[in-house]
């Protein structure tokens, strides 16, 4: 997840480049899901191109966007250990492509040929990183994380339908158009 990034706490090059260099190039149309809630923990991917939401129903049955993923940003359940089901889809928000690998080969990479305790550090960079992202639905404003998002990923109003973004801040579209009305004046 993009916005769940704690790299700092791990280098994940060496898994970034086994997926791109292992992986298989895969395609996805517009609102093509790459995993469904409830889909077992199978694969695990790389963005070339394209954006990602993670998405969850709210209480109404209404998809809301948890997180966005662009390029160089993963893909996959790993919040979910192996087997488990996913507690969200991840769909793509426009023409994307990806680089895919089963979720065991990137396991076994791990295992094999990165530091011992590589496995412990991904799923604590991975912990930090949600406890970071509820912190900052709960704590901080919505023109602040509109800000954030901006920063980083700057293309993102080009290619992304502003609703999923609106979602994301926690706002109604409407509210989405004049916050950002007001914030250009």
């Amino acid at each position: 997840m993009s916005d769940l990034k704690t790299y700092d706490l791990i280098d994940v090059n060496p898994m970034r480049d086994y997926i791109l260099n292992e992986g298989i190039k895969q395609s996805l149309r517009r609102g093509e899901k790459f995993i469904h809630i409830g889909e077992a923990a199978k694969k695990v991917a790389i963005v070339t191109e394209g954006y990602f939401a993670y998405t969850h129903p709210d209480y109404k049955g209404e998809n809301q966007t948890i997180s966005f993923a662009g390029k160089n940003d993963f893909l996959s359940t790993f919040i979910s250990m192996p087997g488990q089901r996913s507690f969200y889809d991840i769909k793509s928000l426009c023409s994307s492509q990806i680089k895919v690998v089963e979720y065991a080969d990137l396991m076994d990479y791990i295992k094999a040929e990165m530091p011992e305790n590589a496995l412990c550090q991904l799923f604590h960079a991975i912990a930090v990183g949600v406890l970071s992202r509820g912190i900052s639905c709960r704590c901080d404003s919505p023109e602040t994380r509109y800000l954030e998002l901006l920063q980083r990923m700057p293309d993102i109003l080009l290619k992304v339908p502003l609703k999923e973004i609106a979602s994301y801040l926690g706002v109604t579209r409407e509210h989405f158009s004049r916050m950002r009305t007001r914030m250009l004046k």
